[in-house]
């Protein structure tokens, strides 16, 4: 069985075990969550005749420059200006929210926050090179707080200030999108005015005005894309209550109930991020990628000298019994400092560090039996799938793989 045919198993009792003991704070949490659940509900809550009114809102922003990509023109390089992040200060500051006050005569606190979508790294392969694609896994969201009198106050100085928010999130995409124009028009008026002034042959001729189409198409894209910028915020969820004091008339058996749910929510919760969690961590979830895959050093994670030492001297073994020269596969940018200490360690031996495919040779990957290849794993954020990969990657031009080790 290659290693790109292995079977790499989605959990399995250890993985398990190991990934609950690491998140025990999630079980925790939702045993917490569950009992203070329960004790506000069997509590009764009741507010003082002065309490005040929390309204707490929820939206998604709508991302409307995800089509770009079909153009081939990356939505992430349309930076807004201002900045995302200016632009919440722009809107938390004291002269715009005395401003919203005075325009709603509203007296209320207010409170907002932007959540950042994550990012994921998948390889895409054509017919000339390797790549790494970022891919957000998430949409960002706004969340907006109204401590206030009433809840109709509430919602008047929020609806404003939602608006306000549509309204800069709208002036800074375009900024980013008109930057992106200009851009272009200065990118095809230099094309034509390459292609009038007589200096290229036919066939530069042809490839400028196929340049010239593209970049035109594109800015038409962006173009279109402009027109149709509306800053859009959806609301997701709506929530208010009172603040006020509260009375516990709560048993112990309540709590006891509390606790068993929250502790086998938290277990499930812990059980399903294990199931999910495809990083290596020790040496035996290895394994789970091959059982004939060597590990070189210590069998836990580790980046000192005597990890480095041990791998020194799996090189020099390989070039004593006929090895010529070393490759290290260090994906990680940390790893590639740690991967040249150990090739330090061996002069004699010809060693390089790979950090990419993108930036390997073919005679790197074709060295044969003659070369010696250590793969490093970043422990917690290597995956399964990415070892599976570079090893099948590293070995498919003959190259005989020492192992892997694992760096903490």
């Amino acid at each position: 069985m290659s290693f790109l045919d292995s079977d790499i198993p989605s959990v399995d009792l250890r993985s398990a075990l190991d990934g609950v003991a690491r998140r025990w704070w999630l079980v925790a949490l939702s045993v917490l969550v569950a009992v203070g659940i329960v004790f506000a509900q069997d509590s009764g809550l009741r507010s003082e005749p002065n309490g005040k009114v929390v309204v707490d809102r929820t939206y998604e922003a709508v991302i409307e420059t995800d089509e770009l990509a079909i153009v081939k023109v990356d939505p992430s390089a349309i930076v807004p200006v201002p900045s995302f992040d200016n632009q919440i200060a722009i809107l938390e500051s004291e002269e715009t929210l005395t401003a919203l006050r005075e325009s709603t005569g509203v007296d209320a606190s207010l409170d907002m926050s932007r959540s950042e979508p994550k990012f994921t790294i998948t390889d895409s392969i054509d017919d000339t090179n390797n790549r790494m694609t970022f891919l957000s896994t998430g949409t960002p969201t706004y969340n907006y707080r109204c401590i206030g009198d009433d809840e109709a106050s509430c919602n008047t100085i929020l609806d404003a200030f939602v608006a306000k928010t549509i309204e800069k999130r709208k002036e800074s995409i375009l900024g980013g999108l008109n930057g992106g124009l200009t851009l272009m028009e200065k990118l095809i008026a230099t094309g034509q005015d390459r292609l009038t002034s007589g200096v290229l042959d036919e066939s530069q001729r042809s490839a400028q005005r196929t340049e010239i189409a593209v970049l035109t198409t594109k800015r038409d894209a962006l173009s279109e894309a402009a027109s149709k910028i509306t800053g859009e915020l959806i609301l997701v969820t709506e929530d208010s209550f009172v603040q006020g004091r509260t009375t516990a008339s709560v048993t112990s058996s309540t709590y006891g109930f509390g606790f068993g749910v929250g502790l086998i929510v938290g277990l499930l919760l812990a059980l399903q991020l294990a199931a999910l969690d495809k990083t290596i961590r020790h040496s035996w979830q290895v394994r789970r990628v091959s059982k004939t895959v060597p590990i070189l050093g210590s069998p836990v994670a580790r980046a000192d000298d005597a990890q480095s030492v041990a791998l020194a001297a799996a090189l020099e073994h390989a070039r004593v019994v006929g090895a010529t020269s070393a490759l290290i596969y260090a994906p990680d940018k940390d790893l590639v400092r740690f991967a040249q200490d150990v090739l330090n360690r061996v002069p004699q031996s010809s060693g390089t560090v790979v950090e990419s495919f993108d930036s390997a040779t073919v005679d790197q990957l074709s060295g044969g039996d003659s070369r010696s290849v250590i793969v490093l794993i970043k422990a917690g954020r290597t995956t399964r799938h990415e070892l599976t990969e570079s090893i099948g990657l590293l070995t498919s031009g003959g190259n005989h793989l020492l192992g892997v080790a694992l760096i903490s």
